[in-house]
């Protein structure tokens, strides 16, 4: 017997391997995903926060929803279908200031960016995404160890994308 269906019998035990016939307190039985990040993301993840000033912050897979905002002026029926088009998505790394305000955001991309075409769909999306939104969205590829120099060179560029998309004169041309 699978661990879940000894959860779910233990639980509910009156489960009939269909449905529950007590649906008000069933809350499936959800399981750990034991680590946040893959082997290739948490590589990166250390290989940043020791290159990072300390007066920024890391997050890790953030949700586009809770980054992105959707314009108010648009219809409900617009603005749910733009939501949904987000709700589900993450991005690898946010890098804020600390006051978490929202600097630049950083995707790693491993071989699968290259070559399967629903993840270079998914990425063609956020792109676009990040570019309406005016958050700089760098793309890293994967390796198996990142140098400080290197790491230093990308803080960089997301910080000096970052003041070219919200310099005051950037902001008279808009």
């Amino acid at each position: 017997m699978s661990h879940v269906k000894e959860v779910i019998q233990k639980t509910y035990p009156n489960y009939d391997g269909e449905r529950i016939h007590d649906h008000l307190t069933f809350t499936r039985p959800y399981l750990s995903a034991k680590f946040v990040l893959n082997l290739t993301e948490l590589r990166f993840y250390n290989a940043l926060v020791k290159a990072l000033p300390h007066n920024l912050l890391v997050c890790p897979k953030v949700r586009l929803l809770d980054i992105l905002r959707i314009p108010q002026e648009l219809t409900e029926f617009q603005q749910t279908g733009l939501r949904y088009r987000i709700q589900a998505k993450h991005v690898d790394f946010l890098i804020c200031d600390s006051n978490a305000h929202i600097l630049f955001a950083i995707e790693v991309d491993g071989p699968s960016h290259q070559h399967d075409e629903k993840v270079k769909d998914r990425d063609t999306f956020v792109n676009s995404a990040f570019a309406s939104s005016r958050i700089p969205l760098l793309h890293v590829d994967a390796m198996s160890a990142y140098y400080n120099s290197y790491m230093n060179e990308l803080i960089n560029k997301g910080l000096t994308e970052n003041k070219k998309l919200h310099s005051p004169q950037e902001s008279m041309v808009s």
